[in-house]
């Protein structure tokens, strides 16, 4: 996978912060800290609050976190002989009680299919800003 190129999550939805009368919503970046120049500045601003509007808004502020789950759930590739343990990120053995040898982690249902594998790959590949090779 490639390096983070976005700004780092996590990110929130805010009401537009001025003395206006439009509706508007704000995504910015949640930082620990005095802010240095330019880090409160919005991600994007979102118009109205509809109900849907609201929904796509808080979807988008979840984006990074959500890529860094995928990511962190993810293998790199299907290997439908051994178990992917999220933990370990990477294949490992199993004992008779599917639980990871190097970690011990339960490793039931988190095997992948084919297709949802493959949603997923293309998924962060699209985050991320790759091309579809």
């Amino acid at each position: 996978m490639s390096e983070v190129k976005h700004t780092t999550g996590p990110w929130i939805v805010i009401p537009h912060w001025n003395n206006s009368c439009d509706d508007r919503l704000e995504i910015k970046p949640v930082f620990d800290g005095p802010p240095v120049h330019g880090e409160w500045a919005s991600l994007a601003e979102i118009h109205n609050y509809e109900d849907q509007v609201v929904a796509n808004a808080r979807l988008i502020a979840a984006a990074p976190e959500l890529l860094e789950a995928l990511k962190a759930l993810t293998p790199p590739e299907l290997n439908s002989s051994d178990w992917w343990c999220p933990e370990c990120k990477d294949y490992t053995d199993a004992t008779f009680s599917e639980c990871c040898t190097h970690c011990g982690t339960s490793l039931t249902d988190c095997q992948p299919s084919e297709e949802w594998h493959t949603k997923a790959l293309a998924a962060i590949r699209k985050a991320e800003g790759a091309t579809n090779d």
